[in-house]
């Protein structure tokens, strides 16, 4: 059966080992650029293990183009982090002395004097700036006019050495591959459709860029830079790759929800397309903080606790972002609701939030009913529950001249993509038998509850009911 599914099958221990002692890594344009936001010591360490495997290295052509195309960017990111803390620090101390000004604090508190405390606050906070600049002397990676991870990488990717791809031979190679990525992307078929979707939404008149008389379509890169690996890897009868990319998305990874998103390994889909056009006997992928921990054991490397550390903050801030940017939708999200609540309901009125629900709601047949909102993502369903439970118990027990309570649940747009409905539902269905319905029964015996899971959609107003769930005595 392996043969014939063999993107479903992880590598048997032998296999690791021949790829890790035979195999060709490949590095993914994020890989590269992520050393500049690494302290210098951790960047070190990562071209260290690139260098100890320098006969085994590669990276496509796109690679090599997006890495130079977004270097200057990222440098730019890094400096301008600094500079937004340092002003943020001066800009706290004009505020605080603009203050002090305003409520002429001196004048009317004797015992208050505001030139002095805000001297100490102005000598801590220069303390504090020129220790951001020796932080940024000593540690990161992001000078301009000497970068040494641009110098390094030259050394290291070179089309003389064979460890960097071929362009494409012409335009009608890329037209190729963009017909193909619009059928994936409309089938989901791995890899890049998310971004092949996301460009079709953003649609302007930049929707190519151009280098070296081939024009390049937004949105493309990750399928073009697959159909590199998949050519080299037929053209050099590469058996075993390993592909290092810091890419987390779906249509990378194979990312299940098992209270909470875990990434099990590469898609099968990839494997399997790689196995059958280029022969390759073991694909498999990993990110820089893989990567590392694992040439520990297959390369012998000492990699230090820091670097892992370093890297692995990385992520974490992208996951911060990433967090900001739900945040910002989560706005929209609630106008959306509210339109639909109004919609549904004779009359609604939001609540102050005394008694943990969000909306007070009257139907056509004047039947008052509680609406707590409720996000569910990625994080898995025990908060969620919790506060279910929470709610139930303090709203039915505060508010008797309302028989029933509503938990809308709502998946926003963006989250549509990584969760399994149909599992959610599921696993809903077992945590009203199993909780909520016994409280009905047993506890609160005036209170109706029901249980409403609806989806958002990006780009318009629309919200779709999938199920409801009504509990009564």
């Amino acid at each position: 059966m392996e043969s014939l599914f063999k993107g479903y099958y992880q590598p048997t221990p032998e296999q690791f080992e021949k790829l890790w002692e035979e195999g060709t890594f490949v590095f993914d344009t994020n890989v590269l650029l992520n050393l500049y936001r690494y302290k210098i010591e951790s960047r070190e360490e990562v071209l260290n293990v690139i260098r100890q495997i320098e006969g085994r290295i590669w990276i496509p052509y796109q690679v090599g183009l997006e890495f130079h195309r977004n270097r200057l960017t990222v440098l730019g990111e890094q400096n301008s982090n600094l500079s937004t803390i340092k002003n943020s620090i001066r800009d706290s101390i004009n505020s605080i002395e603009k203050k002090c000004k305003d409520l002429d604090l001196d004048k009317r508190h004797s015992e208050i004097k505001t030139s002095t405390f805000i001297e100490r606050f102005r000598e801590l906070s220069e303390s504090v700036i020129n220790e951001l600049d020796e932080i940024k002397a000593k540690k990161l990676t992001n000078d301009i006019d000497e970068d040494v991870v641009l110098t390094e990488l030259t050394k290291l990717f070179s089309a003389n050495k064979g460890s960097l791809g071929s362009p494409p031979k012409d335009q009608k190679v890329l037209e190729t591959i963009y017909k193909d990525g619009e059928f994936r992307a409309k089938n989901k078929i791995p890899p890049s459709f998310e971004d092949i979707l996301e460009a079709q939404k953003k649609k302007s008149d930049e929707e190519y860029y151009a280098f070296e008389g081939l024009n390049y379509k937004k949105g493309f890169g990750d399928l073009i830079v697959w159909k590199q690996i998949i050519e080299f890897a037929h053209e050099n009868q590469k058996k075993n790759i390993i592909f290092v990319t810091d890419d987390k998305k779906e249509d990378w990874m194979r990312i299940i929800n098992s209270h909470g998103k875990k990434t099990i390994s590469a898609r099968p889909e990839l494997v399997s397309e790689i196995f059958k056009e280029a022969s390759v006997e073991n694909f498999y992928i990993y990110d820089t903080k893989g990567f590392l921990d694992y040439s520990k054991e297959y390369l012998e490397t000492d990699i230090q606790d820091e670097t892992i550390k370093d890297i692995q903050s990385i992520f974490v801030e992208s996951s911060v972002n990433s967090n900001i940017q739900k945040n910002i939708e989560g706005f929209h999200i609630r106008e959306q609701v509210v339109r639909w609540l109004k919609e549904n309901y004779f009359y609604i009125q939001e609540s102050n939030q005394e008694y943990f629900y969000d909306f007070l709601a009257v139907d056509d047949w004047e039947r008052k009913e509680l609406i707590s909102l409720e996000y569910l993502d990625d994080t898995g369903y025990n908060s969620l529950e919790n506060s279910i439970l929470k709610k139930l118990k303090i709203m039915s027990g505060q508010l008797n001249s309302c028989n029933r309570i509503n938990f809308i649940l709502i998946i926003p747009a963006f989250e549509r993509q990584h969760l399994d409905i149909e599992a959610i539902a599921s696993h809903l269905g077992d945590f009203i038998n199993e909780n909520i319905k016994p409280r009905i029964i047993f506890g609160y015996s005036k209170i109706n509850v029901l249980l409403t899971l609806v989806c958002t959609y990006r780009g318009n107003q629309n919200i779709r009911q999938l199920f409801q769930y009504e509990f009564n005595n």
